[in-house]
C-alpha cells in the first residue's frame, strides 16, 4: 500500500506510452497493431480428436489452442452449445459449469464466483472483481454483466484460477471471455424467432457480408420482451390502497456491428461497435424474517444541555411493543412518559413487522409489497478494435483497444416491505452508476530456438472515471440519503510468459512454462453523503445539501486517494503422455487490489491488496473403450487467501451527527484456505446419443477473521456463495430421419447444488439449501428437408423448483434479510432459419 510510485511503476508508464504511441498511429492509418490479449479466437470449430469427440479451439493461453491441450482448468462453449442449452445471459452459465455460482441482489446483476473467489461487494469506488468478464476481450466494467450480450457468440470460455500473467486486468477467482462471432469471408446469417411463457418475445438475427477478397462486414442484434412473474403491490409513501405491479419483468435489445480488414496475410484488424439497453419494472424482493428486537442505539433519551440521560435510557429498536419513533419526535410531551417506562421506541412498532412477513409466507415468493415504485435501467455501449501483425513467421504484434461506457439506474426494494427500511429510489434522470473506460494492453508474441520456445510480453493500461458524478438516493430507517460520488481508477502493468518444449533435449512432451506480473493501481474518489429528512417522493428527492445534513466525518465532498503495487506470478510443468493424454501441475499467485471506503466514518478509508496462491495438478485423456469413445478431464486445487477483502457491514452511532447509521466496510480482515477437486466427462455410447456428467467438490474455510469494529476473533464466518457439492449431467440424443424430413433432436440437463450462504455476514436466513434443476429441449432440424430451417421447444425448470438465488441479506445488521428466488417454470417455441455459407 503505497502513496508514491516506485521506479517500477514509473517503467510501467514507459512501457504503456510506448504501446499507446504505436497504437495512435495505428489507429490514424485506420489499423491498430497489436497490444493485447489474444488475436480473437478464431471461429469456435470443433476440430476432432482422436476419440471421435469435437474438441473446441480456445485461446485461454492467449493463442489458438484445442481445448485438450491446454494445461489449466477452462470449460467452453460454442455458440451453437449455449442455444441449444437456451443460456440468456452469465446467471445461466452456471447450469454447465459447477465450479461457478451467480449471486443476484437484483434480477439483471449478476456476480460471479469461480472457486469460492466472490465478487460480490465490487464497485467503482470499492473493490475489484475476483472474477473478470471479458467482452471480445476488453475487460467489462463492474456492473456490466446482464443482459443483451449473449447473441451470435463464438464461443463463452470459464478460466477458473489466478490470473494475469498473460492478458487483461490481475484476477483471483478466473476469468470469463465472451467472444462474439468475427466476419468472415462467407455470405451468410441466421433468424430466430421465439415465444414463451409470460409472453415471452424474442427475436435475433445476425448477416455476414463480403465486400471484396480482404474487407468483410458483420451484423447482429437480439430483442427481447417478457411480462414480469412476480405480482407486487405498491403503496407510495401514505398511501392506503396499492398500486399493482408486475415486477421481474425482461426487456432488452442488442445489436453488435463489426468489420475485419485483411489487406495481407500479415496484417489484419477487426473492428467492433456494441450496445445494450435494457428497461424493466425491476426486481422483486421477498422478506424472510426481521428481528422486532434489534437495537439501534442504546439511549436516545437526551437531556436539555445536549448530553444523555442514563438515569431513564430509551433504547431504539426496530419494532416492539413501543410507541413509534415518529411519535416520540413529533409529540415528544406526549409521548416522553410511556417511553421511559416502556424504556425504548421503536422505528416499526407491533404486529406491524410480523404482519409482513406474515403475508409473505402466506402468498409465496411470486407475489411482494413494497414502498418502491421500482424500474430498472441500464445503458452500455463500447468501441473494440483489436490488430495484428505478423513480423516475422516467428514473431507477431496485436494491440487490442477498448472503450466502454456503462450507465444504470435501479429502484428496488432491498427489504421486501412496504416499510420504508432499507430501498433504492434514485428518482428519473440520474445514474447511480455512470462510468467511462478506456484499456489497451500490446503484445509481442513469438518463437525461439527452433520453435522449442513460446513466450509472450504485454503492457496494459486500464483508466476510469465518471463523466458525471454518480447519484445514488436510498432510504435508510425511514430517513432519505444521498451519495454523490466521482470514482477515478487506474490500474498499469506489464507481464510476460514463456514455455519451454523440452522435446528437443530428449524428454518428448514435456513442457515448462513461467509468468510473472507488476501490476500499479490507483484509486481515488470524491464524495458526499448527505441524509436529510426534508427530501420527500412529493419534491422529487431534491436534498439541500445543507452542511449540517452531511453525514461523512471530514466533511462534504470528501476526497481520498491510495495506490497498490504488488507482483503475480504463475509456473507450471505439462507433459503430453501422448496424443489423446496431458498431465499438468501449475502453482500461481493472484492479486486483487485495495480500494477505499469513503463512508467509513473513523473506521478506516482505505483497505489494503489481498492474495491468492493457489497449486493445481490436472489430468485431460481422450479414450475409447469396448467401441464408446469418451473424454475425461479431472483437476484437483489448493488456495490459500491472505488479507482477504471482507464485508463487514454494522450499524453504529454515527460520530457527528449522533444518529443510528448503517456502515458496510470493507476490510483486509481474513486468511482463507480453498481445496477441491473437478471432473468433467463425456461418453458418446452410440453415434447419434452423447453423454455429459461435471462435478465439482469444494471445501473453503476462513482460518481467521477479525471484527473490524471491536478486533474480536469472529467464528464460524460463511463462505458466501460456495457449495460444497455440484454436479451437472446432460445427455443429447440424435435422431435421423430422411432426407426429405430432416432430423430430430432431444436434450436434457440436470443442475444439482448442495446447500450454501447467500450472505456474506452470518444470517440464519440467507441460506439456500441445495437445489436441482431440469431443462429438456427438442428440435426439428432441416425440417421437410429444408437446409437450415428448425423449429424448437423448450422447458426450463420443469419440476417448479423454488431456490434462492439472491437477495439482500442483513439479518444480524439491520434486522431483516430479503430474499431473490428462481425463474418459476418457463417454456417456448423457437423457429429459426439459417442461410448462406
Amino acid at each position: 500500500m503505497h502513496h508514491r510510485r516506485n521506479s517500477c511503476a514509473r517503467r510501467i508508464d514507459s512501457a504503456w506510452r510506448f504501446g499507446a504511441i504505436i497504437a495512435s498511429i495505428g489507429l490514424m492509418a485506420g489499423v491498430t497493431p497489436a497490444f493485447a490479449q489474444e488475436e480473437g479466437p478464431a471461429p469456435a470449430q470443433a476440430s476432432t480428436s482422436s476419440s471421435g469427440l469435437g474438441d473446441i479451439v480456445v485461446t485461454a493461453r492467449r493463442r489458438e489452442e484445442a481445448l485438450q491441450s491446454v494445461p489449466i482448468s477452462v470449460q467452453a462453449f460454442s455458440g451453437e452449445a449455449l442455444s441449444k442449452q437456451n443460456v440468456q445471459d452469465a446467471n445461466d452459465l452456471q447450469k454447465l459449469v459447477p465450479a461457478l455460482t451467480t449471486y443476484q441482489q437484483a434480477r439483471d446483476e449478476v456476480t460471479m464466483s469461480i472457486r469460492g473467489q466472490s465478487s460480490s461487494g465490487a464497485s467503482a469506488q470499492g473493490q475489484n472483481p475476483r472474477v473478470t468478464a471479458y467482452f471480445s476481450q476488453v475487460p467489462l466494467q463492474t456492473g456490466d454483466n446482464g443482459p443483451g450480450k449473449f447473441f451470435d457468440l463464438q464461443n463463452v470460455q470459464i478460466l477458473k484460477g489466478p490470473q494475469g500473467t498473460l492478458f487483461g486486468r490481475n484476477s483471483t477467482g478466473g476469468a470469463a471471455l465472451y467472444e462474439p462471432t468475427r466476419p468472415s469471408q462467407n455470405f451468410g446469417g441466421y433468424v430466430n424467432l421465439q415465444y414463451g411463457r409470460f409472453n415471452d418475445r424474442q427475436i435475433e438475427g445476425a448477416i455476414n457480408v463480403p465486400a471484396g477478397d480482404t474487407l468483410s462486414f458483420r451484423f447482429a442484434g437480439k430483442a427481447a420482451k417478457r411480462d414480469g412473474f412476480t405480482k407486487t403491490e405498491y403503496y407510495a409513501p401514505g398511501a392506503t390502497t396499492p398500486k399493482h405491479q408486475k415486477l421481474d419483468d425482461r426487456n432488452y435489445f442488442g445489436l453488435r456491428g463489426s468489420m475485419l480488414w485483411t489487406p495481407s496475410d500479415r496484417f489484419e484488424n477487426f473492428l467492433m461497435v456494441d450496445y445494450t439497453k435494457s428497461s424493466t419494472n425491476g426486481s422483486s424482493q421477498q422478506i424472510a424474517g426481521i428481528d422486532a428486537t434489534k437495537t439501534f442505539a442504546a439511549n436516545i433519551n437526551r437531556l436539555p444541555g445536549g448530553g444523555l440521560n442514563t438515569a431513564q435510557p430509551i433504547r431504539l429498536s426496530l419494532g416492539g411493543p413501543y410507541v413509534s419513533l415518529a411519535q416520540f419526535s413529533t409529540n415528544p410531551a406526549q409521548y416522553y412518559a410511556q417511553a421511559v417506562a416502556d424504556g425504548a421506541v421503536a422505528y416499526f412498532p407491533n404486529p406491524a413487522t410480523q404482519n409482513a412477513v406474515a403475508w409473505q409466507q402466506q402468498m409465496g415468493p411470486r407475489y411482494s409489497r413494497t414502498s418502491v415504485d421500482a424500474v430498472s435501467k441500464a445503458i452500455g455501449w463500447g468501441i473494440t478494435n483489436i490488430s495484428t501483425f505478423n513480423i516475422s513467421d516467428n514473431l507477431t504484434l496485436k494491440n487490442i483497444f477498448g472503450y466502454r461506457r456503462f450507465k444504470q439506474n435501479s429502484r428496488y426494494d432491498m427489504d421486501g416491505t412496504a416499510f420504508p427500511l432499507l430501498d433504492q429510489i434514485t428518482p428519473d434522470g440520474h445514474w447511480a452508476t455512470n462510468l467511462r473506460q478506456i484499456s489497451n494492453e500490446t503484445q509481442l508474441q513469438g518463437q525461439a530456438l527452433d520453435g522449442a520456445l513460446d513466450f509472450t510480453l504485454g503492457a496494459f493500461l486500464l483508466w476510469s472515471s465518471s463523466p458525471k458524478p454518480q447519484y445514488l438516493v436510498q432510504m435508510n430507517l425511514g430517513t432519505p440519503s444521498l451519495s454523490i460520488s466521482d470514482p477515478k481508477e487506474r490500474s498499469q502493468a506489464v507481464f510476460g510468459q514463456v514455455s519451454y518444449d523440452f522435446s528437443n533435449v530428449g524428454a518428448e512432451g514435456l513442457k515448462l512454462t513461467a509468468g510473472y506480473r507488476y501490476t500499479h493501481d490507483f484509486r481515488s474518489v470524491t464524495s458526499a453523503n448527505y441524509r436529510d429528512s426534508s427530501a420527500t417522493l412529493a419534491n422529487g428527492y431534491k436534498f439541500s445539501l445543507a452542511p449540517a445534513t452531511c453525514n461523512l466525518l471530514a466533511g462534504c465532498p470528501t476526497s481520498i486517494k491510495a495506490s497498490f503495487n504488488a507482483s503475480s506470478y504463475n509456473i507450471g510443468l505439462d507433459y503430453q503422455v501422448n496424443p489423446q493424454t496431458l498431465l499438468y501441475v501449475t502453482h500461481r499467485r493472484g492479486y486483487r487490489a485495495g480500494g477505499l471506503n469513503p463512508q467509513a466514518y473513523n473506521f478506516g478509508m482505505q483497505y489494503g491488496p489481498e492474495t491468492v496462491t493457489d497449486f493445481e495438478a490436472g489430468l485431460k485423456t481422450d479414450f475409447a473403450v469396448g467401441g464408446m469413445d469418451g473424454r475425461f478431464n479431472f483437476a484437483a486445487f489448493h488456495s490459500i487467501q491472505k488479507d482477504a477483502q471482507i464485508s463487514q457491514p454494522f450499524s453504529t452511532t454515527h460520530p457527528v451527527t449522533g444518529a443510528p447509521s448503517l456502515v458496510n466496510l470493507i476490510v483486509n480482515a481474513a486468511k482463507a484456505k480453498v481445496k477441491g477437486i473437478e471432473a468433467d466427462l463425456t461418453l458418446k455410447p452410440i453415434e447419434n446419443l452423447t453423454l455429459g456428467a461435471s462435478y465439482s467438490y469444494t471445501d473453503a474455510k476462513y482460518t481467521k477473521v477479525v471484527d473490524a469494529q471491536t478486533g474480536a476473533i469472529i467464528t464460524g464466518h460463511p463462505f458466501a456463495f460456495l457449495a460444497k457439492h455440484r454436479l451437472n449431467l446432460s445427455a443429447n440424443l440424435v435422431v435421423p430421419l430422411s432426407d426429405t424430413a430432416g432430423e430430430l433432436s432431444f436434450g436434457a440437463n440436470w443442475a444439482y447444488s448442495s446447500k450454501y450462504s447467500l450472505s456474506v455476514t452470518k444470517d440464519p436466513l440467507g441460506v439456500e439449501n441445495g437445489y436441482n434443476q431440469l431443462d429438456l429441449r427438442a428440435d426439428w432440424n432441416n425440417i421437410a428437408g429444408q437446409d437450415g430451417l428448425s423449429l424448437g421447444v423448450f422447458v426450463n425448470n420443469v419440476t417448479k423448483e423454488v431456490y434462492k438465488i439472491g437477495g439482500v441479506p442483513i439479518y444480524t445488521t439491520l434486522g431483516s434479510t430479503s430474499l431473490l428466488f428462481s425463474e418459476p417454470r418457463t417454456w417456448g417455441l423457437q423457429l429459426r432459419y439459417r442461410f448462406g455459407d
